[in-house]
């Protein structure tokens, strides 16, 4: 791979991991309570019914490393809508991508945000989230906000961002500090295509290359 493809992957993983470590530790602390799933029919309950059992996975001592992964991502896979995320961070490549290119890119997409997000959380030492009010945000989008506060008492601000699909309630964008999650990774992806010859190919080539990484660190 040319320097600047690397240099570019590289910047994928920097900026992922930060967002997504960020993202989905604040979304599995600070609630600890059961919420029943007839609860979870409204944004704000819903978010905080993601983190409850995403904290109770990895705090589990009883589950091994690759259980955890593995139950994570059944987490991710029911909270957050993994294909409406790809396809609108794979922007306009979307539409010129083959069918195999479509579904190949999906897969190691959801393999890469949830082997990121696993091992980092275990790294996890203190803080609280609170989940405040929702609202509509658009027709079919509701906008849930929350302060996560560290143990350096530092209050970092998120907005979820939840629609309905057929399945219920799904996520499709956290905003830390006026960050977006999906834009951040549409414009580093957009990079990764553009210097790597402009196919999606490569881009799932190099996501490969990183999950592979991602699973023997």
């Amino acid at each position: 791979m040319p320097n600047s493809d690397t240099s570019a992957i590289h910047s994928i993983t920097r900026t992922l991991q930060r967002l997504i470590t960020l993202l989905f530790i604040v979304s599995m602390i600070g609630v600890v309570a059961h919420i029943e799933r007839a609860a979870a029919a409204e944004p704000d309950a819903f978010v905080q019914s993601m983190a409850s059992r995403a904290l109770t996975i990895s705090s589990d001592e009883a589950r091994s490393d690759e259980q955890k992964v593995s139950d994570l991502r059944d987490v991710f896979q029911n909270g957050f809508d993994v294909d409406y995320i790809g396809k609108y961070v794979l922007g306009r490549y979307w539409r010129q991508a083959t069918e195999d290119e479509r579904s190949d890119y999906l897969k190691v997409f959801e393999e890469y945000v949830v082997h990121s997000y696993a091992q980092r959380f275990s790294k996890f030492d203190g803080g609280s989230l609170q989940v405040g009010r929702s609202d509509k945000f658009q027709d079919d989008v509701h906008r849930v906000q929350s302060v996560f506060r560290g143990k350096d008492g530092q209050d970092v601000r998120l907005d979820w961002f939840v629609h309905e699909t057929a399945a219920g309630l799904r996520a499709v964008d956290v905003v830390v500090e006026g960050i977006s999650l999906r834009k951040t990774q549409r414009d580093e992806f957009m990079a990764v295509i553009r210097n790597g010859g402009g196919t999606v190919a490569g881009l799932i080539k190099d996501l490969r290359k990183l999950v592979d990484k991602l699973k023997t660190a």
